[in-house]
C-alpha cells in the first residue's frame, strides 16, 4: 500500500463502494472512468 499513490488508492476506495452498491456510478467518461457517482439513499441513514 505504501508504493501506492494517493490517486491509486482512492480510485481502490471508489472501485470497492460501487462494487458493495454503496456509491451508485451516474455517469462514465469516454474512457469508462467514473465521472460522478451518488450516495445510495440507504446509507444516508446509517
Amino acid at each position: 500500500v505504501r508504493s501506492m499513490t494517493v490517486e491509486q488508492v482512492g480510485k481502490q476506495y471508489l472501485e470497492e463502494l460501487t462494487r458493495r452498491s454503496l456509491l451508485l456510478v451516474v455517469e462514465r467518461n469516454d474512457k469508462g472512468r467514473v465521472k460522478t457517482c451518488q450516495m445510495h439513499d440507504l446509507l444516508r441513514e446509517l
